[in-house]
């Protein structure tokens, strides 16, 4: 009798595990998050922070004085990484198996609801970011004919259609092209090797250290959202230590590939010729292509889209899902379609925004990050300050 409960208790596992994603009315929940594995996830924050970082360094204000993005990027990388294994350790502590459980413990069910808001609008705004950047490279560099509106709605059938197929799909199709968008940077910076000049970088890390903690705060905004899209889904890459392990490598490698090829723009274009230039990275391959006579940049461009449009996607979804936590909602879906929404048009009003805009929006770029991780130190330290447990209440 023992031996047939234990084969019964055996068959029966996966299906309750499964039961786990019903509410207490039997109604299921469609929340997409799945399960993936390491190589999956270090794949789809690392596309996710790169694409930020390289497509996010560039606008008058920043090369105002020199170019520190290459020293800047690591320190940004390095603040991101230390507040995100700060929560996952927290997380850990508590037994939480995402990031809503935590505030929620921590901070209250109406506390931690407000503090899981905030953390989808950074995400979504962290998403944002590169979409502007790509969406003024195309229409001025590659559809000269095509409208801005029309690229940014293919661009939003794309990222919904990503966004709404839930993380487990997103992760494997970051796993995919990984290699291929990580390749594309290394292929740009080796073929740049004829036109690096070193006295371009002249003023070394010119402004002072003022500026170099500007740029190193506006960093942190391309870094730390990627982050926490791991705790965010703590389900789905197996809790919070293993999110913690992956998301270290994830932000080492997005750090030193981002800091090299900030190093290699600033060797190729002087910082007050990047006050005018407008998507260095593309510039970069559209002169090195016209120099050579290979004419590399659409190829690499195409590659720079699906790692802009995964890790934005990413980012989508995380949000859906993080709002669907906070407000008790069921189906991730429509979170999902409402942040890929309107992050392409917050992409877009960035695009056609006047100065005045640009500037306000620059202000809540560099400071917003700040807003998000103010609630999560103090449920991070509020988890600290209590006794450790096996499991958090609130985790499922």
């Amino acid at each position: 009798a023992g031996a047939d409960g234990a084969a019964w208790h055996a068959q029966t596992a996966p299906q309750s595990r499964r039961l786990l994603e019903y509410d207490r009315k039997g109604t299921g929940m469609n929340l997409r998050e799945g399960r993936i594995g390491n190589q999956e996830g270090v794949a789809l924050a690392a596309i996710a922070a790169t694409m930020n970082a390289v497509f996010s360094c560039e606008g008058v204000w920043l090369f105002r004085t020199g170019n520190r993005t290459y020293a800047s990027a690591p320190a940004a990388a390095a603040i991101s990484l230390v507040l995100f294994l700060l929560a996952a350790k927290a997380m850990e502590r508590r037994g939480a198996q995402n990031l809503d459980a935590l505030l929620r413990d921590s901070l209250g069910a109406a506390g931690g609801a407000a503090a899981g808001l905030l953390v989808a609008a950074t995400l979504v705004l962290s998403a944002a970011m590169p979409l502007v950047r790509m969406l003024s490279i195309l229409h001025r560099f590659v559809f000269l004919e095509a409208g801005v509106k029309l690229i940014a709605v293919y661009f939003l059938a794309a990222l919904t259609l990503l966004a709404m197929l839930g993380f487990e799909p997103l992760a494997r199709l970051a796993k995919l092209c990984f290699l291929p968008v990580m390749l594309s940077f290394a292929v740009l910076l080796v073929m740049a090797i004829p036109e690096y000049e070193t006295y371009r970088l002249y003023p070394i890390l010119a402004g002072g250290p003022e500026a170099f903690l500007r740029e190193t705060v506006f960093g942190v905004l391309s870094y730390f959202p990627p982050l926490l899209i791991l705790l965010v889904c703590g389900k789905g890459v197996h809790g919070a230590s293993n999110a913690a392990r992956l998301g270290t490598i994830a932000a080492g490698i997005a750090a030193a590939l981002s800091a090299l090829v900030e190093f290699c723009i600033a060797m190729l274009f002087s910082f007050e010729h990047l006050r005018e230039v407008y998507g260095p990275v593309f510039r970069m391959a559209m002169s090195v292509g016209s120099a050579s006579g290979m004419r590399m940049d659409r190829v690499l461009l195409f590659f720079w889209v699906a790692g802009i449009l995964i890790g934005a996607a990413a980012l989508f979804y995380a949000a859906g899902l993080q709002f669907c936590r906070s407000a008790r909602m069921r189906d991730v879906r429509p979170a999902a379609m409402a942040a890929a929404g309107i992050g392409t048009t917050a992409a877009l009003f960035g695009h056609y925004g006047a100065a005045w805009i640009e500037r306000a929006v620059t202000a809540v770029l560099q400071y917003q990050w700040i807003v998000c991780a103010a609630p999560l130190l103090l449920a991070s330290l509020i988890a600290f300050s209590r006794k450790e447990r096996k499991l958090c209440e609130n985790a499922v």
